[in-house]
């Protein structure tokens, strides 16, 4: 699905919109008559800009509930840095007045307003008959028909508003080669504020909403012209010049919308600074091949997690085989222990026997004191040592004790077998009762390197990919084209005019109409 808008340029154009509008006070939003001089007292925030003398425009317009412009009025500061006790002013503003001081001016053969500001601010206002740089269409919807503001008050059912927003402003400069026109890079923020008792079901288009309980506060944002002067396809990456609200409606009423328009984001831009072309190219390239090399990585991650749980079904038959054969032997262990030990025990009788008739008097044998029993004879009868009498004894006894001795090996190695095979076995029955917790965590890895793989290659389409072919191809354009579009900006610094040696900055705040039911 194409994507509406990129977050990570929204959230920093909105950053930097929302630092450049902090500070501005509304004032004759409710009434545009007789004491606008207490009620205008602009505080706009002024950049830090190595200048003399700086303007600070603020436009309020005036408009109906379709945006049809009623009225215009225009707020100036002059910020006399140097404490400059005449400052010659041009504007195209007429009923001009000093909202803030006793200051006053004439004209001089150049229609340049003179001020005798004795070393301070000058602010005044005016009004002026002029084409607005943007101009705001706003449409009402109800259930799918148009609808006039006056028809829909007090109407109930799906409603859609959507402020359309025309960029009047541009320069022809030169992009490679070709005259171009680039519009002025305004950034535009719609707000309003909607009572949940008839508003619910709200959304909104290019914005956020925030909802206190009982109002929701609707706030969208626009970008008109700017995706020509970027000259990026819309197809590709679509920067949005309209801002829609849709929601269920109960009793339909609505209160002043507001609208601030300013070119103040593109204007914090360093020229001189965007040469990222190179770096750009590389990180790109190095991007793509980084993800490629991962999505590979991630595919035969799962490819071989699949392969090993294959295999484990046969590990598991094998476990299966190799338990039942355990268990069969060990079955047996207990009889060939006791058949084992009841040889033992006939081999020590009958060795009891022939020591006894050989005249021999010890203890009886058993199968922990044979060899301590037989090895004392041996010693007694060593110390005699007779020929005739002693040494044929010595003799049916060692060969009894060798006997014993080997039969004891035997026996000891049994014991050991039969120990070993039940040992294994226990282990084997444990093994065998692990498996399905092997096979299962087999089976979750295998599922989970699927999800990562699947998960890459979407990041790659929707994410990467897309970078890539909005910028891979003509990066250097594309740079140019940034370059031109706040050189632009930065040569737009006022609506009601400005001399020569004068800086500046101007925003435009646009009020419709509030829709009631009369």
């Amino acid at each position: 699905m194409k994507k509406k808008f990129s977050k990570l340029i929204a959230l920093m154009l909105c950053t930097m919109l929302v630092f450049s509008i902090v500070g501005v006070s509304i004032y004759a939003m409710n009434s545009d008559k007789g004491d606008q001089k207490e009620k205008s007292n602009t505080t706009a925030v002024v950049s830090e800009i190595n200048t003399e003398i700086f303007k600070d425009e603020t436009v309020y317009v005036m408009a109906g509930a379709q945006g049809e412009i009623k009225k215009i009025i225009v707020s100036d500061w002059i910020k006399n840095v140097l404490e400059n006790n005449s400052i010659s002013d041009k504007s195209e503003l007429s009923d001009i007045e000093n909202i803030k001081g006793e200051e006053t001016y004439t004209l001089n053969s150049d229609n340049m307003n003179v001020w005798d500001a004795q070393g301070n601010d000058i602010y005044y206002q005016g009004v002026i008959e002029k084409e607005l740089p943007v101009d705001m269409n706003v449409t009402y919807t109800l259930n799918g028909n148009s609808i006039s503001p006056a028809e829909l008050a007090g109407k109930s059912g799906k409603i859609t508003i959507r402020f359309e927003y025309k960029n009047n402003q541009y320069k022809t400069v030169e992009i490679n080669g070709k005259q171009e026109k680039i519009y002025v890079p305004f950034a535009i923020l719609t707000g309003m504020l909607l009572d949940n008792d008839v508003f619910t079901n709200i959304n909104v288009s290019n914005g956020r909403l925030i909802n206190d309980g009982n109002h929701t506060t609707v706030v969208g944002i626009a970008f008109p012209g700017l995706q020509s002067n970027l000259n990026i396809s819309a197809d590709k990456f679509e920067i949005p010049e309209y801002v829609e609200i849709m929601a269920d409606v109960n009793n339909f009423e609505i209160m002043n919308t507001m609208t601030i328009v300013t070119n103040e984001v593109f204007n914090h831009l360093d020229t001189e600074k965007i040469n990222f072309q190179d770096n750009l190219n590389d990180s790109l390239c190095n991007l793509n091949s980084a993800m490629s090399s991962l999505m590979d990585g991630s595919s035969q991650l799962y490819d071989g997690l699949c392969t090993l749980l294959e295999k484990s079904s046969k590990l598991v038959e094998s476990i299966n085989q190799l338990a039942g054969g355990l268990n069969e032997l060990t079955s047996n262990n207990d009889t060939l222990n006791a058949g084992s030990k009841n040889v033992f025990d006939s081999l020590l009788a009958m060795a009891d026997e022939q020591l006894n008739s050989a005249g021999l008097t010890v203890p009886k044998l058993t199968i922990n004191n044979y060899a301590e029993v037989i090895n004392g004879v041996l010693a007694s009868l060593n110390a005699v040592n007779t020929e005739s009498q002693a040494q044929p004894a010595i003799m049916k006894i060692s060969a009894l004790k060798a006997q014993l001795d080997s039969y004891n090996e035997f026996y000891i190695g049994l014991n050991k077998y039969t120990a070993g095979v039940s040992n294994i076995k226990d282990g084997a029955l444990k093994l065998k009762n692990s498996v399905p917790s092997l096979t299962d965590g087999i089976t979750e890895l295998r599922d989970g390197a699927m999800k990562l793989s699947a998960g890459l290659k979407e990041f790659n389409e929707e994410g990467i990919q897309k970078l890539v072919n909005v910028m891979g191809g003509d990066i250097g354009s594309l740079t140019v084209r940034i370059k031109a579009t706040a050189d632009v900006s930065k040569d737009y610094k006022s609506f009601a005019g400005i001399s020569d040696d004068m800086d500046g900055q101007v925003k435009f705040i646009y009020r419709t109409e509030e829709i009631k039911v009369k």
